[in-house]
């Protein structure tokens, strides 16, 4: 809490009050773990090895015993809960990923700038200090980064919370960026990374020809999608955006023209068969430069989607 108020906004923020709660999940996931752990040692250290070993612990310990993830730490993560096939060693891994970012987050707080065409002039939303990238694989609830961002340019653009859902479309943008490299801000909307894609692939050093029908390399069947600037504006804007984009002429024959074939790709927390219907966190525009206009549906066909996680 003492760090969410250094960083220059209400401690009644949105944003502030998301963040804590992100804080809060991942201190008391922390907890439990070290709680099971220390709780295992004792009991192996007793004289009369059992007396003190209750049937959640034995279930931890059953699990821990083969490289699995026990499912009451699985519970305590919720949506984006990893397989117990997973194993230890990425779980681990993943957790002090997770943690060092939550940190680094609640510290800096968030910087979201939009440009009123208006008025022509940046409004700093919230934080004072900026936070270059998020890592979206991070967060328990992801889904309320989006909303907290849909929710300020509303805000902006004077539109009431009903108006709100149907008026106001993300749009994102493939970057060749270094997330390591990232040191400021886009001048507005967000960078994000820590998005995963499934059924086709994408080559953050080709991102100008959008994504791939080639399948991925990776052995898990997922690709791992590049820096990505996220922005958020009206129906209307992003009507003439694509409308000014949809035909391109190729470069490689004067007879022939590129259709932009745009997906409108969801974004889950897993792709895992236990994952339910409503763990949807958004919807956001995938792209790919094609000369083939009857192909337009494929990608729900191929079940093309995105996920927070890669598993």
């Amino acid at each position: 809490m003492d760090r969410a108020r250094r960083n220059g906004t209400s401690i009644h923020s949105p944003f502030n009050i998301w963040i804590m709660r992100e804080a809060q999940l991942m201190t008391d996931l922390i907890s439990l773990i070290r709680t099971h752990l220390q709780s295992i040692k004792t009991a192996c250290d007793l004289t009369q090895f059992g007396t003190q070993w209750s049937t959640e612990l034995a279930n931890v310990a059953h699990a821990l015993y083969y490289q699995r993830i026990p499912d009451i730490w699985c519970e305590a993560i919720g949506p984006s809960a990893p397989p117990p096939t997973w194993g230890l060693n990425n779980f681990f891994s993943d957790l002090v990923v997770r943690a060092e970012h939550i940190e680094k987050v609640l510290t800096k707080g968030i910087n979201m700038k939009f440009e009123k065409s208006l008025k022509e002039k940046i409004i700093d939303y919230l934080g004072r200090e900026k936070h270059p990238a998020y890592n979206l694989s991070a967060f328990f609830h992801a889904s309320s980064l989006f909303g907290i961002f849909k929710q300020e340019v509303a805000h902006i653009l004077n539109l009431s919370d009903d108006a709100n859902n149907g008026s106001l479309i993300f749009q994102c943008e493939l970057t060749p960026r270094d997330r390591e490299h990232i040191r400021e801000p886009p001048k507005d909307g967000l960078f994000i990374f820590g998005l995963y894609l499934w059924g086709c692939s994408s080559d953050k050093n080709a991102v100008e020809h959008g994504i791939s029908d080639a399948p991925t390399k990776n052995r898990d069947a997922c690709s791992s999608l590049p820096v990505m600037h996220l922005s958020c504006v009206s129906g209307e804007k992003a009507a003439q955006s694509v409308a000014q984009q949809q035909t391109v002429p190729d470069t490689t024959s004067s007879s022939r023209t590129s259709i932009m074939d745009i997906y409108s790709c969801p974004v889950f927390c897993k792709r895992s068969i236990e994952r339910r219907p409503t763990d949807v966190v958004c919807e956001l525009d995938l792209w790919k430069k094609t000369t083939n206009t009857g192909l337009m549906s494929r990608w729900a066909w191929r079940g093309v989607c995105m996920t927070v996680k890669p598993y």
